[in-house]
């Protein structure tokens, strides 16, 4: 009967640490995975960032006052300029030079435009990606796996250790026959509370962050 007690608890821990095993994998996989999928997306944003910054640190050197657009110079488009030197080439190539480097500058006032408000959604959105890669911690799953270990020694491998003693004939406690069961349940106990205890404390430890 003792023999069959000692069975009897170590396959229902098998199968309890079993699953538990298999389901913190799993978590231990997913939580690497997109782990993963969040850095390399951060690294992405990171270069393009950084290509940005350089496209945009090239128009503030090229272009002054690159913060403004600029407008041609009205004096050189009113009717009296334009009556007074209406037949000089000069003049007509000054006006052109002038709208020509009005263009250039408000088409690089346009892009500096552009490149700031995708840096500010870059950046927000690598913020929010670093944020969740700092929350992505799989330390818990972890040190319930090794929790685990412990378990399985206590309420696997002890009970099979009793039961190869007891079909060798050993007797740990000749003269208290009750008293080998009795430790044998306990520590099994004792195995299965301590992984449930990290497995309690993990959940308590969510429930504090969701909240």
């Amino acid at each position: 009967m003792t023999v069959g007690l000692y069975s009897a608890l170590a396959a229902s821990a098998s199968v309890f640490i079993g699953i538990l095993t298999a389901l913190l994998v799993n978590n231990l996989v997913k939580l690497k995975s997109e782990k993963d999928l969040v850095e390399r997306r951060i690294e992405s944003l990171d270069s393009r960032i950084q290509g940005l910054k350089q496209e945009k640190n090239a128009l503030e050197e090229y272009a002054t006052n690159i913060e403004e657009p600029r407008f041609p110079e009205k004096g050189r488009f009113s009717p009296e300029y334009q009556h007074i030197d209406s037949t000089s080439s000069m003049v007509a190539a000054d006006m052109m030079a002038d709208v020509q480097s009005t263009r250039q500058h408000n088409e690089r006032h346009r892009r500096w435009n552009q490149i700031r408000a995708q840096l500010e959604s870059f950046n927000s959105e690598q913020e929010r990606f670093s944020d969740r890669y700092e929350s992505l911690d799989s330390s818990g799953v972890e040190s319930t796996l090794y929790a685990s270990v412990i378990t399985i020694l206590l309420s696997v491998g002890l009970p099979l250790f009793a039961y190869l003693l007891r079909i060798s004939g050993v007797i740990l406690f000749s003269g208290f026959s009750w008293l080998e069961p009795v430790v044998v349940f306990v520590v099994w106990a004792v195995g299965l509370g301590y992984v449930l205890y990290h497995l309690n404390t993990q959940v308590a430890s969510v429930k504090n962050d969701i909240e």
